[in-house]
């Protein structure tokens, strides 16, 4: 899978990060996603960061896609989840 940045990362979309962040707010490992409207969430952590507080230091991370994980949302919440069977396994 490709790494991407912040700048390409989807909505809704789990990812894990590849390439931890300089100022060490994301850490390589760290199971993350970006909200509708674009705060970034971190599973690990248990918390967001508002897009308006990402400084260029905190935002120079790289991701891929989670091939362990997928985000839920219900209402206002969301959540990261492990995937517990691969797609089409019954």
């Amino acid at each position: 899978m490709q790494e991407m940045s912040i700048s390409e990362m989807k909505p809704l979309q789990a990812y894990e990060v590849t390439k931890s962040s300089t100022d060490g707010t994301f850490e390589k490992g760290d199971i993350i996603w970006k909200s509708l409207n674009g705060d970034i969430n971190d599973l690990k952590h248990k918390g967001w960061i508002p897009v308006s507080e990402l400084t260029s230091d905190a935002a120079d991370f790289a991701v891929k896609e989670s091939e362990l994980y997928t985000v839920c949302k219900v209402g206002n919440c969301e959540i990261a989840e492990k995937i517990t069977k691969k797609r089409g396994e019954k």
